[in-house]
């Protein structure tokens, strides 16, 4: 196994989990050879183009060649991106969701591509692996494929990160300096159509005429959405204090953020997968989430579950939550149980049989 990317900065976090996890895999398989690291070669940066350009250029050029002169047995590709319409070796695709067909407003610099070009590398594909049943499911309704063609793998966390703080004082401390309250509901979450922020700030306008309690968001924010959500604010009498937005943080902040919320609510439309509310379980927050997409196969019992289209069931969601102190105790001892059912060791072991079945039809 070979592990190779046009630039190194370009290697995403979920996807090196994955990979190094299953070349562990392969490590204690004595019959079967493991690298890491090498670096096909690839175009120069002095090309001008970005970093998604340059990737595909050189995975639809340099990289069948490389493949090719490399002997190998199977090629898998992290993302759709990474895909390859013509591969000399057996391919293997991993697909995170379906978001741009589910959601045609959704906004992808590559529509023409995920629309003409991918449903044609999908089905040479010789597997497909889905990370929910949610993505498989839409992988048939959109793309036509057959559902033997696909396995599903769910991705996972890095649990020696988020897990509930073992040095709470130090935890607390990192809270304040970020300027953080004592109390708060958190969500974590981009202000995408997709996302559902603007009903979820609408229902915590409702929830909050009896729970006067801040709502901290973290993530990126795309300017051109907000006008929607401050329009909702002003409606409600809502100020920056009331709902705070901390853009981006450190990923090493998360775990102690996660772990002091008073509850944490994610109101997505759709996920893939859904990290973030995974992310929220093993740190020991209670959370409120949508019953919609593949949330419920993250969460499964230890969450509250709202109509993500219904304002009214999301403000009740925050509600219950913030009125039972017995259930927000009952719901962190779940979700620390729930969020053991997902581990990379797990999801390696399962695509590791995939790339075995595979290579055992050879």
């Amino acid at each position: 196994m070979d592990v190779f990317t046009l630039y190194p900065e370009h290697f995403f976090q979920v996807s090196a989990n994955r990979l190094f996890k299953i070349g562990g895999g392969f490590k204690r398989n004595p019959g079967q050879k493991a690298s890491s690291g090498s670096q096909a070669p690839g175009p120069p940066r002095r090309l001008g183009l970005s970093g998604d350009q340059l990737r595909m250029l050189w995975t639809q050029t340099v990289l069948p060649l490389h493949l090719l002169r490399g002997k190998y047995d199977i090629f898998f590709a992290a993302t759709h991106l990474d895909a390859l319409p013509f591969s000399p070796v057996k391919q293997v695709i991993n697909v995170q969701d379906a978001t741009p067909l589910v959601f045609p407003g959704h906004e992808h610099k590559y529509m023409f591509y995920i629309r003409n070009v991918l449903p044609t590398i999908y089905r040479r594909a010789d597997k497909i692996i889905a990370v929910s049943e949610n993505t498989k499911k839409d992988l048939v309704k959109f793309y036509g494929l057959k559902p033997e063609s696909i396995s599903v793998i769910y991705e996972a966390i890095d649990h020696e990160l988020f897990k509930v703080p073992e040095n709470k004082d130090e935890a607390r401390r990192k809270i304040a300096a970020l300027g953080l309250p004592p109390r708060y509901l958190l969500s974590v979450s981009s202000n995408l159509p997709h996302k559902n922020l603007p009903r979820m700030i609408e229902a915590y306008g409702l929830a909050r005429k009896k729970h006067d309690i801040p709502l901290v968001v973290i993530g990126y924010l795309t300017p051109k959405y907000q006008a929607e959500i401050a329009a909702i604010m002003a409606r409600h009498g809502l100020t920056d204090k009331d709902v705070m937005f901390m853009g981006h943080f450190s990923v090493d902040m998360l775990p102690a953020v996660y772990a002091f919320c008073e509850a944490f609510i994610f109101v997505s439309m759709y996920e893939g997968f859904g990290f973030p509310p995974l992310e929220a379980l093993a740190c020991g927050a209670p959370v409120v989430v949508s019953n919609a997409a593949s949330i419920p196969e993250v969460v499964g019992k230890a969450g509250i579950y709202v109509d993500p289209m219904q304002v009214e069931s999301i403000a009740q969601g925050i509600g219950e939550i913030l009125s039972d102190e017995g259930k927000r105790a009952e719901l962190r001892k779940k979700g620390l149980e729930q969020a053991k059912k997902f581990s990379w060791e797990k999801a390696a072991r399962e695509t590791l049989e995939v790339f075995k079945t595979l290579v055992s039809k050879n």
